[in-house]
């Protein structure tokens, strides 16, 4: 019960921001969930040696630079905002690490931008694209298409690993995936996106639909072992406890990171193309 009703909670409010609410409303909301995932990957990636030397003002520096992409986009709903966000953050984190190491031998040095510099993309232009992709035609429909992708990918791979997997994924990374639960993902993927495809689109394209279904889900289950990487790597074992028995909101949007962009660049090359529609 501690997962099922937070999950149903989530999901009611996620529905209603998507279909009723205004875009101010869902790029606030977006916004608010990044500026939480940045905190929990500073944190999550902030050796334990160095934690005790980390001010408060390190941190909150190092969630706005992972954050500004979102910023951007929400000012300036292009790709190129992106570009500029980036470029602004790596000129900024140039100069405080600079400043920083310029006070003692800069051991950890590369590891510490680097570490920043991933964050910038991982966490700040993987979601901001879900701002970008709330401005496209009916792109609320199709943020909600992607959302019950991700969302019955991974319940599907659960039950189809817990009943039938026998063959692990990637063991050392994630040791209870299995291929068996990322093939019955993938198929309750393309379930969930026809269900809802015909429900919500004018006029859905069955196979492109299904298409789509088979390489969301599974750059839904790379984002959910890329995560695991960085928690294996650092010793954590949830993002964060913000949403209880869900973990932090990381552990809830690490499949939906990988799957947004993909979403996006499909519908700006076919978005005029009757394949979509």
């Amino acid at each position: 019960m501690k997962r099922i009703i937070p999950g149903i909670l989530l999901a009611a409010f996620w529905l209603l921001i998507l279909l009723y609410g205004p875009v101010s409303l869902f790029n606030f909301v977006v916004a608010a969930a990044a500026a939480i995932a940045a905190d929990e990957y500073v944190r999550m990636t902030i050796p334990r040696g160095e934690s005790d030397r980390f001010t408060l003002f390190q941190r909150l520096f190092y969630d706005l630079l992972i954050c500004s992409p979102v910023l951007a986009a929400m000012i300036w709903p292009l790709p190129k905002s992106l570009l500029a966000a980036v470029l602004l953050s790596f000129l900024l984190l140039s100069f405080e690490q600079t400043i920083h190491f310029g006070r003692k031998i800069p051991k950890d040095g590369f590891l510490s931008f680097t570490r920043i510099f991933f964050g910038i993309f991982y966490v700040g232009v993987l979601s901001s694209h879900l701002c970008l992709t709330r401005r496209l035609p009916e792109g609320e429909i199709w943020i909600l298409l992607v959302t019950t992708v991700t969302a019955g990918s991974d319940t599907g791979a659960y039950f189809c690993g817990r009943h039938f997997g026998r063959h692990k994924l990637c063991q050392p990374v994630s040791p209870k995936k299995t291929i068996e639960g990322a093939a019955g993902g993938v198929l309750c993927a393309i379930a969930a996106i026809l269900i809802f495809g015909f429900w919500l689109l004018e006029k859905p394209n069955a196979l492109f639909l299904s298409e789509l279904a088979i390489v969301l889900s599974l750059l839904g289950i790379l984002g959910d072992l890329t995560e695991s990487i960085i928690k294996r790597g650092t010793g954590i074992k949830d993002s964060g406890v913000i949403l209880g028995g869900h973990g932090g909101v990381l552990d809830r949007v690490d499949s939906l990171l990988f799957a947004v962009p993909a979403l996006y660049w499909f519908l700006l090359c076919f978005i005029d193309s009757p394949v979509v529609q």
